[in-house]
């Protein structure tokens, strides 16, 4: 699909309307093959997401088997909603997905723990944090 305006303040539709990037897009993408973590820090509208679809449809190119989930976890308030959204955006992607990707999909989930900080003071729950581990294969 082929947006009205060139000039995209939303959305993600292809390298053709992603503007430069390049080395952050390079940077990202080396990352997930090396297995590392990393985080990115932006105010919001400064283009996080769409460099994270840019990404997996640069990640896509090069492997057209991988299988790449997006979470927009923002309209979360509890851990039951960020597991819901969990389970729908897994479960999306595999009515399509090969038995491989699901195998592998199901490898990250069990990866994922919950850690919990709690208030000192009040002994409520402050924070929660999810930490998972990802891994693929890169082959040519």
């Amino acid at each position: 699909m082929k947006p009205n305006n060139p000039f995209l303040i939303s959305g993600y539709y292809s390298p053709e309307y992603f503007c430069n990037r390049e080395r952050e897009t390079q940077t990202i993408t080396d990352a997930l093959y090396n297995g590392r973590n990393l985080t990115l820090i932006a105010p919001r509208r400064m283009g996080k997401t769409g460099l994270i679809k840019h990404v997996f449809h640069r990640l896509k190119e090069q492997q057209a088997d991988i299988v790449t989930l997006y979470m927009d976890i923002y309209s979360t308030q509890n851990l039951g909603d960020f597991v819901r959204l969990l389970a729908n955006t897994v479960l999306g992607q595999l009515d399509s997905a090969p038995q491989k990707a699901l195998s592998r999909v199901s490898q990250f989930i069990k990866s994922c723990r919950p850690v919990f900080t709690f208030d000192e003071l009040t002994g409520k729950i402050v924070q929660i944090d999810l930490y998972c581990f990802l891994s693929f294969e890169i082959t040519d």
